[in-house]
């Protein structure tokens, strides 16, 4: 997009949400909780959900970005596994927007036609932390998402939503449960050292994979690994190799990394799931 263009997108969008504020009599310190309308796309749709709400004491809110998909379809974790399109979100273009963060409730893995997808289907909502610069007056989104959606085949799909989100008079609780659901997804980060609990016990190299040990809190449950390395490293999926007793083993290999890529003093973050609990380290390789 050209400078020209991107200013009069910009200009176009603040106009628009200033003569909205006028129109029903807002200020900037108020307005009803919303919900953005949908982007279409095939195979899926998206929205922002803002349930409103008490602010944080920086002035920061919770929000969501919902991706709802068709019946077949998934969408990509932040690390899609073999092969995929992570999701990528952009909000350069906003105004008033100090911080945005986004965080990840605990993907599922899709093993089909030999390949192995790290994601979500039917619904998922990203958790958003936004904190404005100043929160005395409005900020104004201006989000562009591109994702990917698969069904037999996957194809790029890309959301642009544009909305106030001023701080709301009133809780939504329809969006305020469904933000919390998934919420209550979101892996606790646990320091490296734990010694208690649901925990990744060691992580180990070899010239050709990371080896990585677990300790589950049920061996009964269902468990998982999903790790990533920096960012121009590509990891295929974590591939398990055993269960003793309440240890778990996974092999990750190595062999898609660039070849300038160090190994020792890389910073891994592995997301390890037991049945309803999830936790997630932080791990330097030696």
């Amino acid at each position: 997009m050209t400078h020209t263009a991107a200013t009069m997108k910009r200009l176009t969008f603040f106009s628009s949400v200033l003569g909205a504020l006028v129109a029903v009599g807002m200020t900037a310190s108020g307005a009803h909780a919303a919900a953005s309308s949908w982007a279409e796309a095939h195979g899926g749709r998206l929205r922002v959900i803002v349930p409103g709400g008490q602010a944080g004491a920086d002035g920061s809110l919770r929000a969501g970005i919902e991706i709802e998909m068709k019946p077949g379809w998934k969408t990509y974790w932040r690390q899609p596994g073999d092969a995929g399109i992570p999701p990528q979100f952009d909000v350069a273009d906003s105004v008033n927007l100090a911080a945005f963060k986004v965080d990840f409730p605990v993907p599922k893995r899709f093993d089909e036609a030999g390949s192995t997808m790290i994601g979500y289907k039917n619904t998922v909502v990203f958790p958003v932390t936004v904190t404005p610069k100043d929160p005395s007056q409005p900020t104004l989104l201006d989000l562009e998402v591109d994702y990917g959606l698969c069904e037999a085949i996957c194809v790029p799909a890309r959301a642009e939503i544009r909305m106030d989100l001023s701080r709301a008079d009133d809780t939504d609780m329809a969006a305020s449960l469904l933000l919390a659901r998934y919420d209550a997804k979101v892996p606790r980060h646990k320091p490296a050292d734990a010694e208690n609990g649901l925990r990744v016990a060691t992580v180990e190299r070899d010239d050709e994979a990371i080896l990585v040990s677990a300790e589950l809190v049920d061996p009964d449950a269902p468990f998982d690994l999903f790790v990533e390395g920096p960012a121009d490293w590509f990891l295929p999926a974590a591939k398990p190799t055993g269960r003793d007793g309440a240890t778990a083993r996974w092999r990750v290999p190595l062999e898609w990394l660039p070849k300038t890529a160090e190994l020792s003093g890389a910073e891994l973050r592995l997301t390890l799931v037991n049945g309803n609990q999830a936790a997630e380290q932080v791990w330097t390789l030696k």
